[in-house]
């Protein structure tokens, strides 16, 4: 899990937050139900409250950007870097942003599943912070 934490002010408040992702899950034969398989989640807090979930990605997605590799075992699942943006005009001066990213192996431990994250960072937005 890694989050993001931005503060919005006068600097920042008219900008956009450009971040990108690519995410690798994988499905084994013992792994069917979607409550243990693998997943990729990122989700956005304003002032410590849900403000939206912006991707929810478990192992038997069904969502053409991903790609598959069938094995006899096995199913692994990939998506290729994929761009998303938070406009910050939707925010209040003095709002506390939390970018959360999270990522799970198969609840079961036979699955993997692994991201990579890229944030961009304007110099308007240099007071972001990393947990």
């Amino acid at each position: 899990k890694i989050t993001y934490k931005l503060k919005i002010d006068s600097t920042n408040h008219k900008k956009n937050l450009l971040f990108q992702y690519a995410t690798v899950l994988q499905q084994s034969n013992i792994d069917k139900k979607q409550s243990v398989q693998a997943k990729f989640n990122m989700t956005l807090y304003a002032n410590g409250k849900l403000h939206k979930n912006l991707v929810n990605y478990n192992a038997s997605t069904q969502e053409k950007t991903f790609h598959t590799i069938k094995y006899k075992d096995r199913i692994i699942k990939w998506k290729d870097w994929t761009a998303q943006m938070v406009s910050l005009s939707e925010f209040q001066i003095g709002d506390e942003l939390h970018l959360v990213f999270e990522n799970y192996d198969c609840a079961i431990g036979d699955s993997f599943g692994y991201s990579y994250i890229y944030i961009n960072q304007p110099t308007a937005l240099k007071n972001i912070n990393y947990d």
